[in-house]
């Protein structure tokens, strides 16, 4: 009964165990030690808003840069006629894209659009199906039999 009375170290507790854990993330996204210790406990949760803003940044960038690799391998690619509505391969874009205005592009398509882009697709697989068992047809599996 009397060991209750100890009051344990602060090292002891769960919390300071969850502090210490926790330190060497913040410290990752670029809060020092001394700050996370000793400094403002609301800086936390800038620090933490910042990393998820910052994260946000790359990802968009990396999807943008995304976007120009596949519209380069698209337009120099020789596609088959059937996949380009017989426009042949086209030129390099003029400017770049930005972020906001794709998303608007994107979100502003209509029912019908999505519905015929669709279609479009559908169709063309289906002919791409079409030539590739075409160019199979003739010869024949001889182990299925």
């Amino acid at each position: 009964m009397g060991d209750c009375l100890i009051p344990q170290s602060p090292t002891d507790l769960p919390f300071t165990t969850a502090f210490k854990k926790l330190c060497p993330q913040y410290m990752a996204i670029g809060m020092s030690r001394d700050e996370y210790w000793n400094g403002d406990s609301d800086a936390v949760i800038d620090y933490r808003k910042a990393d998820e803003l910052r994260q946000k940044r790359v990802s968009e960038e990396q999807w943008l840069l995304g976007r120009y690799i596949y519209e380069t391998i698209a337009r120099i690619s020789p596609l088959p006629v059937f996949l380009t509505d017989g426009r042949g391969r086209q030129a390099y874009i003029e400017k770049p894209y930005w972020i906001e205005e794709t998303r608007k592009d994107e979100s502003e398509l209509s029912k019908a659009e999505l519905e015929k882009r669709a279609k479009q697709s559908a169709e063309a697989f289906r002919i791409m199906m079409i030539n590739a068992n075409k160019k199979f047809e003739g010869r024949g599996d001889s182990s299925a039999e």
